[in-house]
C-alpha cells in the first residue's frame, strides 16, 4: 500500500505533505461540525509521527521484555490498520 510521505501538517484547511502540497480535505463533509472536521485533520496530520511512536513502542517492549499482552495487541493492531495488516 502507498501513502504519502510524512511528515504531514494541517495548514490553511488541508493536510498537506513535508513540501506543502495538499493530500487531504477534511472539509469535504457538510453535516460535520467545523471543530470536528479540524480535530479529523489534526488526527491525519499526526498519522505517520503515531504510527512512527507505535513501530518504537512495539520494538522498545520486545527488547526490554516488558510486553503485556494486550498492549501489544493494541500496538500491532494500530500497525496493521495503518499498513497492509501485517506486522
Amino acid at each position: 500500500m502507498a501513502r504519502t510521505k510524512g511528515p504531514w501538517k494541517y495548514e490553511d484547511e488541508y493536510v498537506r505533505n513535508e513540501t506543502g502540497e495538499a493530500i487531504a480535505d477534511p472539509f469535504v463533509m457538510e453535516d460535520i461540525p467545523e471543530e470536528e472536521m479540524i480535530a479529523n485533520a489534526r488526527l491525519m496530520a499526526a498519522a505517520p509521527d503515531l504510527l512512527r511512536a507505535c513501530k518504537e513502542v512495539l520494538f522498545c517492549m520486545r527488547e526490554n521484555g516488558s510486553v503485556l499482552p494486550f498492549t501489544e495487541d493494541m500496538v500491532r493492531d494500530a500497525i496493521a490498520k495503518a499498513g497492509k495488516g501485517t506486522v
